[in-house]
Parts: structure tokens; sequence; C-alpha cells
């Protein structure tokens, strides 16, 4: 059911569920599978906010992962930690932990995951102003993903790009990036055309900003955008 819910993005079992499978396996089953339902348990306690035994659960999880050399369960851990301070607003752990993700999924050449992990990671270093570093760690990901010819998570990685050439104020490399991100991904190019229209606006250019608001008029399929 776990894994049903990442492949189809349906919900998670419920908690007690996933209790009694850890319950199960922690007297039959083996460290890695002991590790895999840990996961999916500390999910279940963030989302029902029990942050602190989510953290219990997931160190738990990770040091079962590395006692059996499972690098990618082990980058999939890290990552769900990096995310837990992250919402706790604990940018630098969450930083440590992104990159540790990347380095364990490097290992286990799940390229894909890695670049997320650097795409993440990237987005802490915005929010800590080492937009250079940020931007460093952002074209890594690009590069892993161009290889890969991963489309949708190319568009991902465009908007992080486009963030952090509008931040860093270079305005004609973000609109490179916005306009790159709506040919990998039309169908939701809505909020890609209303950031371009805020971007002229702040360059003083209403016309174009006015241009780029007819298009986003004319892409939206969802009323409350």
């Amino acid at each position: 059911m776990g894994k049903i819910a990442d492949t189809l993005y349906t919900a998670l079992p419920y908690r007690h569920q996933l209790e009694q499978a850890m319950h199960y396996y922690q007297h039959k089953g083996k460290a890695e599978e002991l590790a895999h339902i840990l996961l999916y348990l500390g999910r279940a306690y963030v989302e029902d906010r029990n942050y602190e035994d989510a953290m219990h659960t997931y160190l738990k999880a990770l040091e079962l992962s590395l006692s059996v050399n499972n690098h990618n369960l082990a980058g999939y851990i890290n990552s769900y930690i990096g995310d837990l301070y992250y919402n706790q607003a604990s940018y630098n752990i969450a930083l440590e932990k992104y990159l540790s993700a990347a380095d364990h999924f490097q290992k286990a050449n799940n390229q894909r995951s890695q670049a997320f992990a650097y795409r993440d990671a990237s987005r802490i270093l915005c929010f800590k102003d080492s937009l250079n570093s940020a931007l460093t760690l952002m074209k890594q990901a690009q590069s892993i993903l161009s290889q890969l010819k991963d489309s949708t998570g190319m568009a991902d990685i465009f908007n992080g790009l486009r963030n952090i050439y509008a931040t860093k104020g270079n305005y004609s490399s973000a609109e490179y990036y916005f306009k790159k991100g709506i040919e990998y991904d039309r169908k939701e190019s809505t909020p890609d055309y209303l950031a371009l229209a805020q971007l002229y606006i702040q360059k003083g250019n209403m016309n174009q900003a006015q241009s780029y608001i007819e298009k986003a008029k004319y892409s939206v399929g969802n009323k409350y955008t």
C-alpha cells in the first residue's frame, strides 16, 4: 500500500496499520524490510503532525538502512529528514541532510533522485542568500536530468533556475528559463506566464507584462488561478 501510494500519489496507509507492520517486521522481518516500513511510518507521523515521533522513526530507519548498505533507501530517508528540518526552519541541518541524500543517491546510481536532492539543497541556499552556491547546485541538477532526458524533472529545475536568476536581478536569464519551462510543460504554463508578467512589472515594462497576463488567461485551466 505504501509503494502504491508513492506510485499513484494516493494516501499512505493509516498510522496504526503501519505500526502493526512495524511490530511484525521487528520480530520476523529483515533489517531492510523494517527500515522501509519505518520510513512510511515516519511519514505517517508527519501527516499527523507528530514531528517528534517522526524524527525518532526516521533516525531508526536511517540507522538500519546504513547497517545493510542500502544507499538508495538512506538517500530517501535523509531527504525526508531534510524536509522535516526545512518545515521547522532549521535550514542549516536541512541543507546538510539534502546533501547527504545526494551522496547516497550517487552511490546507489539513482541519478534522478540525486538531481532532486541537489535541487532541494539549492533552494535552502537561496533562503540563506548564498545565490552563487545555489546556482551551482541547480546547474548540477540540470546537467543530470538533461542526460536522462527527463522533461518533467527539467521543468521543475527550470523553475528553480529562473527563481535564482530573478533574485539575483538577472532578468534576461530568468526570462529565458521561464520560457524553457513553458516549452517543457505547456499544460501548467499559467503560473509561468503570470511570473513572467511579474518580472516585467519589476522591470517597468507594463505592455509586455499585459501581454503575458493575456496569455495566462488563455492557458488557465484552474478557476482559482
